[in-house]
């Protein structure tokens, strides 16, 4: 959720660590997917990349905290534990 709002809500220092791998004027399938990579080594922020990266369509694209929130609780319980 952390990561949502900071993308959403374009937060400066959260935001700031993650980036897309491509910086150019071609539209791969990276751009449309909405992947993104880190701009640092620490794990945290390579975790949440993975999960981003795993997240549905919906979850990345929307600006309302409810859907966001049911999304984030869905990927959650895919996960393996």
């Amino acid at each position: 959720m952390e990561m949502w709002k900071a993308r959403s809500f374009n937060v400066p220092v959260l935001g700031d660590l993650f980036d897309r791998k491509r910086q150019d004027s071609r539209t791969l399938r990276s751009n449309t997917f909405d992947i993104v990579d880190s701009n640092c080594e620490e794990q945290l922020v390579k975790k949440l990349v993975k999960l981003w990266n795993s997240s549905t369509k919906s979850f990345k694209e929307t600006n309302l905290l409810v859907i966001a929130k049911r999304e984030a609780r869905t990927l959650a319980k895919s996960l393996p534990l």
